[in-house]
């Protein structure tokens, strides 16, 4: 190669000068195959000697195109001072990647209309002047049998500006009108103030603050208390308390028979611990004081355990007129205020 670049071109043959203005010629860059092409085509077409045979030109040719090839491919030094070459690289086309689409959720589909889930604490005074804290669904809100009414009035009134009357006429058959709510599923406890404004009697107890169910019979749903307390006539005149048991089908009587006070706002409370053996728990209060309590009992039959106040006669032989007023109604997993 460095004999090529400095022949003398006196003492050169015209293939060797030709050959050495190629390879002074070539570019780094310039393809292999490309200069080889040059210098056999060079070689082929240039005189030569009379006693040069064709094998050695092409001998020469095959040099020739070794030592281009040798020359693009070097690589020289940097010489001191001068600014490093950078290195040449062949850039080909991005190609384009295929998207790849993000894994979104679907929208949740519309719920399906069922019971409301109740979440503590659930509080109803009916300051909102209508039931709209009660609403009907299924089995659920308010009903009224016959001859009763649900009204919400301005007094009396324990908080606030509103409360509900409840009124029932009994007869012949079953009676009842009452607001409901469901359950919370597990234990907590559930509460109103009430307000009798009259004693309330007749044959048969009247119920007022419950817990029932709905049970299928013979295929059609039916209802059925589980636990219902209720008022009575005592000895002496006074209305008192009795709890019925659906569960076991036996009345419960306290001790000590309080007196239900007449005229004035009185606060009933209810504990429950759901469950299906007996390991359930129900409890009552009135004013804070402890009425009954059944532990290690089953709480739970059917499905569709509610909560419900109101007034609930069975039948009565004596007709009567019954009212109640509710206020300050809650429900939640801590004992209400």
């Amino acid at each position: 190669m460095k004999r090529l670049r400095d022949l003398p071109p006196e003492t050169a043959s015209p293939q060797e000068r030709r050959a050495a203005e190629i390879v002074r010629e070539v570019s780094p860059l310039e393809p292999t195959a490309a200069a080889f092409d040059r210098v056999l085509k060079s070689v082929n077409e240039t005189p030569a000697p009379p006693l040069w045979p064709k094998a050695v030109l092409t001998v020469a040719a095959l040099a020739g195109a070794v030592t281009v090839y040798q020359l693009a491919t070097r690589k020289t030094p940097p010489t001191p001072g001068d600014a490093p070459e950078r290195e040449m690289v062949e850039e080909r086309p991005a190609i384009p990647r295929p998207s790849i689409p993000r894994l979104v959720p679907a929208p949740p589909s519309s719920p399906v209309a069922a019971e409301p889930v109740l979440a503590p604490p659930w509080r109803s005074g009916f300051e909102t002047g209508d039931l709209s804290e009660w609403p009907t669904n299924g089995v659920i809100g308010q009903r009224c049998h016959k001859n009763g009414s649900l009204e919400v009035v301005a007094a009396p009134v324990r908080t606030g500006g509103r409360a509900l009357k409840i009124a029932v006429t009994t007869g012949p058959e079953r009676r009842d009108c009452v607001v409901i709510r469901p359950t919370l599923g597990r234990e907590g406890y559930y509460g109103a103030w009430l307000y009798f404004p009259r004693k309330i009697f007749g044959s048969l107890p009247w119920s007022f603050l419950r817990f029932r169910t709905v049970v299928d019979q013979e295929g059609t749903p039916k209802d059925r208390a589980l636990f219902s307390l209720s008022v009575r006539e005592r000895p002496d005149g006074e209305m008192t308390l009795s709890l019925y048991d659906g569960v076991g089908g036996k009345h419960v009587r306290p001790d000590v028979a309080p007196v239900v006070p007449v005229g004035r706002w009185v606060h009933f409370e209810a504990f429950l611990r759901e469950a299906t053996d007996k390991t359930g728990r129900v409890a009552f209060w009135m004013d804070g004081a402890k009425l009954f309590d059944l532990d290690g009992v089953t709480t739970v039959v059917g499905h569709s355990l509610l909560f419900q106040v109101g007034l609930i006669a069975v039948e009565s032989k004596t007709p009567a007129h019954a009212e109640l007023y509710v206020d300050d109604a809650a429900v939640g997993v801590t004992r209400p205020e």
